[in-house]
């Protein structure tokens, strides 16, 4: 596991019975990990919460940008007033910036979800 803007969380009750887990982490891009190890040594890969879901592909809360990319450094918390969980993240119009690619419009990138679940943000 590696990447930027790594969050970890301590769930709700009703985070923890549908991800049957203590704690998450969101890394890499929009990982997510989770762990009841109470020494929080073990981790279990669970998927990208941005994976199409049941309710199908996964867009921005803001609207759906044309060949949007997410370029990392990732950050997931919680809304009370909203009762969701927010995803921001730096990304892109086009490819990422890079050593060769420095011509690009660089976004910020909000997903929101009710839940900590793969699918359906």
């Amino acid at each position: 596991m590696g990447g930027t803007g790594n969050v970890i969380t301590q769930l709700s009750a009703s985070d923890q019975a549908l991800l049957n887990a203590t704690h998450a982490i969101v890394a890499s891009g929009a990982g997510l990990w989770t762990t009841s190890d109470p020494h929080l040594m073990q981790w279990e890969s669970v998927g990208n919460l941005l994976s199409a879901g049941p309710g199908g592909a996964a867009s921005p809360a803001s609207g759906v940008v044309p060949n949007i990319n997410g370029c990392g450094d990732v950050h997931v918390y919680w809304v009370p007033k909203r009762s969701v969980w927010r995803l921001v993240m730096a990304g892109s119009d086009g490819d990422c910036m890079n050593a060769k690619n420095t011509s690009i419009s660089p976004l910020i990138i909000v997903w929101e979800a009710p839940h900590l679940q793969v699918g359906g943000w």
